[in-house]
């Protein structure tokens, strides 16, 4: 098997990746103050995901190891957890007295419900990441990565 060896530097793509970050910053941000909640709404879920994707191919484009497409689901991870760390910063900044008031809910299930909104993202992230890793590797090599088979 002949191997394929990638070392490019993604400049365009991790600009890509942060005004990306920032836009859905901006629109959580809107969506705050047009609402009064920190919604998430469908194209921000599908940016989140589109961004978690690039950042697999990023980590494709920049891959030294040889690790596979784990890189890519570790580059995506980690790009779902800045946005999930951003999130709840930007949640205790705008933070909403209503908020405290309106729930008559347990904190075991704040808690179990966060926890979950959590490992779902991250879990979401790291697929697309993968997705995202795999996808390059077939555009770059035409259908081997590596030397292993897509």
């Amino acid at each position: 098997m002949q191997s394929v060896t990638v070392h490019a530097k993604p400049h365009r793509l991790v600009w890509l990746i942060g005004i990306g970050w920032l836009l859905g910053l901006a629109a959580q941000v809107a969506t705050r103050f047009w609402s009064g909640y920190m919604d998430v709404s469908p194209p921000q879920l599908l940016l989140g995901a589109l961004l978690c994707g690039a950042s697999g191919a990023a980590a494709y484009r920049t891959s030294r190891g040889r690790r596979g497409p784990a890189e890519g689901a570790l580059a995506g991870g980690a790009l779902a957890a800045s946005i999930v760390v951003g999130y709840a910063a930007l949640a205790v900044l705008l933070w909403n007295p209503a908020w405290s008031e309106a729930g008559e809910q347990q904190w075991q299930g704040v808690v179990l419900e966060v926890s979950l909104a959590i490992a779902i993202a991250l879990t979401l992230g790291a697929a697309c990441g993968f997705v995202g890793w795999r996808l390059a590797a077939r555009r770059n090599s035409g259908g081997a990565t590596r030397g292993q088979h897509l």
